[in-house]
């Protein structure tokens, strides 16, 4: 059964964490969306997150003395390691299959991914790169957000990034590209992991987030993380509906994951036309603004991923292939 998730945010000191909700009973689906809030900084607007969309119990049929039968979530990320092995061996058409460039992997950016519908790389669409149609394993979830209210039929998505985290990757914060529509939604498999929210975010530039023994604390410095301004915790089985300002004004990221994480990134694009233009300009005004505010920080750096053409990618604001 889906249900409403709790934010994993503290709130400051001497302040009191926010009352849980009770739970009804006898709510629909769609009771149990909530905008989700942090008691520190309040709502971010678009934001929502329902548990409980991929079954993670297993049961043993009545009578029967054979092992469990697997989870709906077990079946789901079978079938997602029996695609990768697919893709690993180049039996997957096109660019479905993406492996981790060595310019990432030097430093545990990015992870491997499987894309489906629709092609991206350090969050350009790129339309003329073919890769395999949604296949009916996530048809099939995507009609389940659809039965329970989480999307409209209308939303319905099209296109699917599937992200496979060892432990220790991590994407950087960045603003998923805007000629998808909005919502766009990631499912979580394997293990629960936070993804972090702000209006920019700096982050280590040209390592890895999570190494501590680089910068020495001192601000800027590569152990240092600021402009984290909510932390949600992403539970098996849930989903994150992201629109409205927390697709368009706030940055996410994934930091370095703890264990195995598989995610489920869902999206449509956009058709030609003004609301297309306008979500495109919109988007680039905040993306610009943390641009240039990593810039003021990384002047250095900035410098060399404009000789070398890296720019985004050298960057950390455009992500591999920018989903959570």
């Amino acid at each position: 059964r889906m249900k409403k998730s709790s934010m994993n945010t503290a709130p400051p000191s001497g302040q009191p964490a926010a009352p849980a909700a009770a739970a009804a009973s006898t709510a629909s689906a769609l009771d149990y969306l909530r905008d989700a809030t942090s008691a520190a900084t309040g709502s971010v607007s678009g934001l929502r997150i329902v548990e409980g969309v991929i079954d993670t119990f297993t049961a043993k049929v009545s009578g029967s003395s054979s092992s469990p039968l697997l989870s709906e979530h077990d079946v789901l990320v079978a079938w997602v390691r029996a695609t990768l092995e697919r893709g690993r061996r180049g039996e997957l058409p096109g660019n479905t299959f993406t492996p981790i460039p060595d310019k990432w992997r030097r430093r545990n950016q990015s992870r491997e991914m499987l894309q489906f519908g629709t092609y991206t790389h350090s969050n350009r669409v790129e339309t003329h790169v073919s890769v395999a149609p949604l296949p009916p394993q996530l048809i099939a979830v995507v009609t389940k957000l659809v039965k329970h209210g989480v999307i409209t039929e209308e939303q319905r998505f099209d296109s699917c990034t599937v992200n496979l985290y060892a432990t220790g990757q991590w994407i950087p914060p960045h603003i998923d590209n805007p000629a998808f529509a909005r919502p766009f939604a990631t499912v979580s498999l394997c293990s629960q992991q936070p993804m972090v929210l702000g209006r920019g975010i700096v982050w280590p530039e040209g390592t890895n987030p999570g190494d501590p023994s680089v910068g020495g604390g001192e601000p800027g410095g590569a152990a240092v993380r600021v402009g984290e301004e909510v932390t949600l915790e992403l539970p098996v089985g849930s989903v994150v509906v992201v629109s409205g300002d927390a697709a368009d004004v706030y940055e996410h990221a994934i930091p370095p994951v703890t264990a195995e994480r598989i995610s489920l990134t869902f999206r449509r694009l956009m058709p030609p036309g003004e609301p297309l233009r306008l979500q495109t300009k919109a988007t680039e005004r905040c993306r610009q603004e943390y641009r240039d505010r990593r810039r003021a920080l990384y002047p250095t750096l900035w410098s060399s991923s404009a000789a070398d053409g890296t720019g985004e990618e050298r960057r950390g604001s455009g992500g591999s292939a920018a989903t959570s």
